[in-house]
C-alpha cells in the first residue's frame, strides 16, 4: 500500500512540474505567473515531506553556488547603479526562481534519470502548442500562415510560444531516435507544434528548430571510426539541407523566410533590412557603446531599459543577452552569468557526451541557449533557471550511477 501511495504521489508531482514549466508561458502576461510558481513548488515542496515522513533533505551543491553568486552580483551592483532599484529586483528575483528550483532539485535529486525531467518540458511544450491552438482558434493560424501576418502577442510574447514549441518539437524526436526508439503518441504532436512555430513567425524558433534537428539526426551517426563517421555526416547532411530547403520553400514559412531575409540583409549589409532587425541592431550598437564606457562593472542590472530610454524614448531591453550584461554588469558581471554555461558544457565534455543521451541533449540545449541569447534577454528567465537545474541534475545523475557501477563492479571482484 505505501508503494503504491509513493507511485501516486510522484506521478502527482511530475504533472505539477509538467503544469509549472507550461505556466512560465501560459501564464506570462499574467500578474499572478509568480504566485502561480510558488503555489506550484509549495505543493512540490509538501508532497515531498510527505514521501519522506516529514524529513528535509538538502545540500548545498554547485547549482545553488554557482546561481547565488550571480544573484549576489545583481544586488551588489545596486552601488553604482544608475537605478538602484532595478538592480535589487533583478537579484531578488533570481533568488526567488532559485528557491523554487532548489526545491524541485532537491526532490529530483532522488532519482537516477533525467527522463521524468525531460519529458516533462516536452509536455509542458505541447501543452502549451494545445492551448495555442484553442485560443488562437485554427481559422486564425490558417489565416496567418495565408495572410503573411504574425499571430499576435496574447497570453505570452508569441516568439516564446515559438521556442518552447522548437523545443518540444526537439525532445519529442530526441526521444523517438534515441531513448524508446519508436513512434509514440507525442510524435503526432509535432504538426500542430510546426504550424505554430511557422503562424509565429519566429525567427529565434526556427532556427532553434533547424539546429536542434539536424543536431540530433547527425549525432546519431557519430562513432569511433572518424572516416566513416565524416563521411555518414556528410551524405546525411546534404539529404538534409535540400530537405530542410524544400520545407522553408513551402508557403506556410513565407513570412519567416521574409524575416529572415531581413536579418540576414542586417548581417551582411546585403539586401532591404526589416525595420524589427534595423531596430535591434541600434539597441545592441547602443548597449556597446556604453559597455566602452564603463568595461568593468556596467551601469548596474537591469538598468539597460533607462540607456535605451534616454536615447529611443520607451523602455525596453537591448534584445541581446551577451549585450544587455556587457551594459548592465560589465565584464564581471558577464563572466559571472557565463561561467553557468562553461562549467556545464565542460563537466558534460568530462562526462562524455557520447557516452549517455542525456548528456548529449543537455550539451545541445545548453549549445543552443547561447545561440539564442544573440536574440533575446534570458539572464533573468525563469525557464532558463528551470533548465539550468535539469542540467546540473544530469551531471549529478553521471556521478552517481558511476559510483553505483563502481560499487556493483568491486562486489565481483
Amino acid at each position: 500500500m505505501r508503494y503504491v501511495r509513493s507511485r501516486l504521489s510522484e506521478k502527482i508531482i511530475w504533472c505539477m512540474t509538467v503544469f509549472l514549466f507550461a505556466s512560465f508561458y501560459l501564464f506570462e502576461m499574467n500578474v499572478f505567473g509568480s504566485i502561480i510558481l510558488f503555489a506550484i513548488t509549495i505543493g512540490i515542496f509538501l508532497i515531498s515531506l510527505y514521501q519522506t515522513s516529514g524529513k528535509i533533505y538538502f545540500k548545498l551543491e554547485k547549482f545553488h553556488i554557482i546561481i547565488a553568486n550571480f544573484a549576489v552580483f545583481c544586488i551588489i551592483s545596486s552601488i553604482w547603479a544608475w537605478n538602484k532599484s532595478y538592480a535589487i529586483e533583478k537579484g531578488i528575483t533570481i533568488f526567488e526562481i532559485l528557491i523554487c528550483m532548489s526545491i524541485i532539485y532537491s526532490h529530483y535529486s532522488k532519482m537516477n534519470s533525467l527522463k521524468p525531467l525531460i519529458d516533462s518540458v516536452m509536455w509542458a511544450g505541447f501543452i502549451v502548442v494545445i492551448y495555442s491552438v484553442l485560443f488562437y482558434g485554427m481559422n486564425t493560424i490558417i489565416s496567418a500562415l495565408t495572410t503573411g501576418n504574425r499571430l499576435g502577442n496574447s497570453f505570452s510574447n508569441i516568439n516564446s510560444i515559438g521556442m518552447i514549441s522548437a523545443l518540444a518539437v526537439m525532445i519529442s524526436l530526441f526521444n523517438s531516435i534515441y531513448i524508446e526508439k519508436k513512434i509514440k503518441f507525442h510524435n503526432f504532436l509535432i504538426i500542430p507544434s510546426i504550424l505554430i512555430i511557422a503562424s509565429s513567425g519566429s525567427r529565434k524558433s526556427l532556427v532553434f528548430l533547424i539546429l536542434g534537428i539536424v543536431a540530433i539526426i547527425l549525432f546519431k551517426f557519430i562513432d569511433k571510426q572518424i572516416i566513416v563517421s565524416l563521411i555518414k555526416m556528410v551524405f546525411i547532411g546534404v539529404i538534409m539541407l535540400f530537405l530542410i530547403k524544400y520545407i522553408l520553400s513551402l508557403p506556410m514559412f513565407s513570412m519567416i523566410n521574409e524575416r529572415m531575409d531581413g536579418l540576414i540583409a542586417l548581417v551582411t549589409g546585403k539586401g532591404e533590412i526589416d525595420h524589427s532587425s534595423w531596430l535591434r541592431k541600434e539597441y545592441i550598437n547602443t548597449g556597446m557603446n556604453q559597455f566602452y564606457k564603463t568595461p568593468l562593472i556596467g551601469i548596474g542590472m537591469g538598468n539597460a531599459r533607462i540607456l535605451i530610454s534616454n536615447y529611443y524614448g520607451h523602455n525596453a531591453y537591448v534584445h541581446n543577452n551577451f549585450v544587455e550584461l556587457l551594459t548592465n554588469g560589465g565584464i564581471i558581471g558577464f563572466i559571472s552569468y557565463y561561467a553557468i554555461h562553461m562549467y556545464i558544457l565542460v563537466s558534460l565534455i568530462k562526462r562524455g557526451i557520447k557516452k549517455n543521451p542525456y548528456n548529449f541533449i543537455c550539451f545541445l540545449i545548453t549549445g543552443l541557449l547561447l545561440v539564442m541569447d544573440y536574440g533575446a534577454v534570458s539572464y533573468y528567465s525563469k525557464s532558463t533557471y528551470f533548465y539550468f537545474m535539469f542540467i546540473f541534475l544530469q551531471l549529478k545523475y553521471c556521478d552517481k550511477n558511476k559510483i553505483i557501477g563502481e560499487k556493483k563492479k568491486n562486489e565481483y571482484i
